[in-house]
Parts: C-alpha cells; structure tokens; sequence
C-alpha cells in the first residue's frame, strides 16, 4: 500500500512539473510575441502611419 501512495506522489510530482514547463514555455512564448508586437508599433511610430495612435 505505502508503494502505490508513493507511485501517486511521484505521479503528482510529473504532472506538476510538466505544467510548469508548460507555463514556462508559454510565457516564453508570449514574451517573444510580445516584443515583435511592439517592434512593430515602433517601426509604426517612426514612420508616417502612425494614424493608430
């Protein structure tokens, strides 16, 4: 029984660690778009077509 309660715990222990890797990933990802995103509004800004803002 004390084997199957560990089994769980380490189980737990991947799942929560494959999340986080996610979430890293994700934000890491998100940070990446966030900054073509506002390389592209400041290439915007320099140029005349800046009717956005």
């Amino acid at each position: 029984m004390a084997q199957l309660t560990t089994n769980k715990r380490t189980k737990l222990l991947h799942l929560k660690q494959i999340k986080s890797n996610r979430l890293k990933d994700f934000k890491r990802k998100r940070n990446r778009d966030d900054q073509i995103v506002y390389l592209m509004v400041l290439r915007d800004k320099n140029s005349d077509s800046s009717s956005l803002f």
